[in-house]
């Protein structure tokens, strides 16, 4: 009796060690003084059970798989991990979200940790992405006036040009500006650009074109043949801009057409042939207000 006890203990410890999915034993098979020694191997089966699925879990990445309790000593190194994992997803997802670790409660760490990296990698690459349009928007204003500066007029005109799309082109210096920083200081100077700059821009369409080219220098494209209209309204523009009590305000501007079928116009040739108009504009500016 004594020794079939024994056989049958042995037997199925050797085989619950080995294979998890054996059946329990039946204590009951056992005689008296045996079932106490078959109950705790039951429980040791139900432990390393449980041992066993846990850490499958954990190795998958599954950090929402049920805490074993304590009352299981094989899992407590588990648990170490599995907190220290799920910290882990906490930190990752702060990353992604921009956020510290305090924001985030022990909800938010549900599902794996593989999930939280990749919401992190997304989530940065969401971050690049944006500040690479933030650079290039910046890349293609003026800072002070927020209208598009010489780089983004260059491959404009470029595109145009290459389109042999007809457009019109002015070309604008603003007058007494020197004067207005050596008397009034660099800051009316700037202050005195960007009332300019609000000046033309009230005068055409918001789709029109303009930016800032130089120091003192501007350039505004309407596509299609608009010179007569396009002087008109920058004859207005300097009416309204000069009507100031401080100090003279001015512009001087030359405008040119482009039918935009030869293909042969360099930009270069162009700004010249409205610089030169340009400087006209000026003389007569000069002759009307006299010298500052």
């Amino acid at each position: 009796m004594k020794v079939e006890n024994n056989r049958l203990l042995s037997d199925y410890l050797e085989r619950f060690l080995h294979d998890p999915t054996v059946e329990k034993l039946d204590v009951a098979k056992l005689d008296e003084p045996f079932r106490a020694l078959g109950e705790e191997l039951v429980e040791l089966h139900n432990e390393l059970e449980e041992f066993r699925r846990y850490s499958a879990a954990l190795a998958s990445g599954d950090l929402s798989v049920p805490v074993p309790s304590d009352d299981n000593p094989l899992c407590e190194n588990l648990k170490a991990l599995h907190a220290s994992l799920n910290d882990l997803a906490k930190r990752t997802k702060a990353v992604a979200f921009g956020a510290s670790g305090e924001d985030f409660t022990s909800d938010t760490c549900g599902g794996t940790l593989d999930e939280a990296i990749s919401l992190m990698v997304e989530r940065l690459r969401e971050h690049e992405s944006q500040s690479r349009k933030k650079l290039a928007t910046k890349a293609y204003y003026d800072a002070l006036t927020h209208i598009r500066n010489r780089a983004f007029f260059e491959e404009y005109m470029g595109s145009l040009l290459e389109q042999e799309t007809a457009f019109t082109l002015c070309y604008m210096d603003m007058d007494f500006l020197k004067n207005v920083n050596d008397n009034f200081g660099h800051n009316e100077g700037d202050a005195y650009i960007r009332r300019f700059v609000e000046t033309v821009k009230n005068a055409f369409r918001t789709t029109d074109v303009f930016a800032r080219v130089g120091g003192d220098e501007f350039c505004l494209v309407l596509t299609g043949r608009l010179k007569r209209l396009a002087e008109s309204k920058l004859a207005n523009a300097l009416r309204v801009f000069s009507d100031f009590d401080r100090y003279p305000s001015s512009f001087s501007y030359g405008v040119v057409e482009i039918d935009g079928e030869a293909g042969s116009y360099r930009l270069e040739d162009i700004i010249k042939e409205a610089d030169r108009e340009m400087y006209e504009c000026k003389r007569r500016n000069k002759k009307r207000m006299g010298s500052v």
